[in-house]
C-alpha cells in the first residue's frame, strides 16, 4: 500500500468540516468546536491499496486487531527525507482483541495515523475525545520508524487502509474505505456487525 498526507492548511480543513451546520448560533458554535473525526482523516489522508475482500482476510492479514476505546491523544514527528511527517499517536484502552497480543504500556495500546505538521494536537482531541469507540486492525510500525518527537516508548501499529473505524454520524464509519460498505463490508456499519462479521467461522 502507498499513503499520501496532504499538509493541509488547519483553518481550511476546518471551514470545510463544519460547512452545511445549522445557522442557530449554539448548534452552529458547537459543531465549529467539535470537527467530524471520520472527515477530518480523510481530508488529511488518503490510500492506494488492493483492498481485501472482506473483513475477515484483512484480520488474518493483520497483526492485531483491536476494539476499545479512546484514552487520549498526543502530537508525534516521523523523520523523513524532508522535514519530519506530522503523526498523531492514540492510545487506545483495549475493550477486545480479536487477533494477537499487542504490546501495551501501563495497559494501553498506541497506534499511529498521518497528521498534517501544521494541525495542532487540540482539534484532534476535540475531534476524538476520550472514551470514543475504536476498532483498529493494525501492522507493526516499521522497525526503522524513527520519531523525533512524541515516541511513546512501545511498539506502536499503524492501520491498514481499511483497518480503522471510528464512529460518524452515519453510525460505524471505514475511514479511508467509504467505498467498501457492500458485499461482505456490507455489515460493518454497527460494532456488533463487525464483530460478527470478522469472528465468523
Amino acid at each position: 500500500m502507498r499513503m499520501r498526507a496532504f499538509a493541509t492548511v488547519a483553518c481550511v480543513v476546518l471551514a470545510t468540516l463544519t460547512a452545511g451546520c445549522a445557522s442557530n448560533g449554539a448548534d452552529s458554535t458547537e459543531a465549529a468546536a467539535k470537527p467530524e473525526i471520520v472527515q477530518m482523516l480523510r481530508q488529511t489522508a488518503s490510500y492506494e491499496y488492493t483492498p481485501y475482500a472482506s473483513p475477515r482476510a484483512m484480520r488474518d492479514a493483520v497483526d492485531v486487531a483491536v476494539v476499545g476505546t479512546v484514552d487520549h491523544v498526543a502530537a508525534a514527528v516521523v523523520r523523513d527525507e524532508l522535514n519530519g511527517q506530522g503523526a498523531l499517536v492514540v492510545a487506545l484502552r483495549p475493550t477486545e482483541v480479536w487477533k494477537g497480543m499487542p504490546e501495551t504500556r501501563s495497559g494501553l495500546v498506541y497506534f499511529v495515523v498521518p497528521r498534517p505538521n501544521n494541525i495542532g494536537v487540540r482539534v484532534y482531541r476535540t475531534a476524538l475525545p476520550k472514551g470514543s469507540q475504536v476498532a483498529m486492525f493494525g501492522v507493526d510500525h516499521p522497525p526503522a520508524t524513527d520519531f523525533t518527537t512524541g515516541d511513546p516508548g512501545v511498539t506502536t501499529y499503524v492501520p491498514v487502509p481499511q483497518g480503522l473505524f471510528l464512529y460518524g454520524p452515519a453510525g460505524l464509519e471505514n475511514v479511508w474505505a467509504e467505498e467498501a460498505a457492500s458485499g461482505d463490508w456490507a455489515d460493518t456499519r454497527s460494532l456488533a456487525g463487525l464483530r460478527a462479521t470478522v469472528l465468523q467461522r
